[in-house]
């Protein structure tokens, strides 16, 4: 087993166990204040892209493969300040709020981008419509299930 799988697994188990609050829906509810916060999901995206992710985002908007992003990654790009702000907010360490936030985002960011690309409807009450979707659909309907032990 990878360092990664450990990692992976490691957050798995603590989301599923009570690690939070709010168990691995916060880590969906985060990424929806990140899109809000951010004045929609291009402005989010723009982030990733001047830190120098640009090709792992264009993988998450794209039909393709999800490319992965490190927590470390994560916070260089978004500032470990506003992912420490969300982590408290949802009862989290920061450390664990950017693993979680590392691994759905990508998910999240794909099955908002159907088509391959960003839906400029997707900002205000669109965006909230399909975030408030896909958090009803809870992690299962990103596929993540499994690795959240659902």
């Amino acid at each position: 087993m990878s360092l990664l799988e450990n990692i992976v697994g490691g957050l798995a188990g603590q989301l599923s166990s009570g690690g939070s609050p709010d168990g691995p829906n916060a880590l969906m509810q985060m990424v929806a204040q990140l899109v809000s916060s951010q004045g929609g999901l291009a402005g989010l995206l723009q982030k990733f892209q001047a830190a120098g992710h640009g090709s792992a985002v264009d993988s998450w908007v794209g039909t393709g493969a999800n490319q992965p992003i490190s927590g470390d990654q994560l916070l260089g790009a978004l500032g470990s300040d506003q992912v420490a702000r969300l982590a408290e907010q949802h009862g989290m360490n920061p450390q664990q709020a950017a693993q979680g936030l590392a691994q759905v985002l990508p998910a999240m960011v794909d099955k908002l981008t159907p088509a391959g690309a960003i839906d400029q409807r997707h900002s205000g009450g669109e965006l909230e419509r399909a975030l408030g979707g896909l958090l009803q659909g809870g992690v299962g309907g990103l596929g993540l299930g499994k690795l959240f032990g659902n």
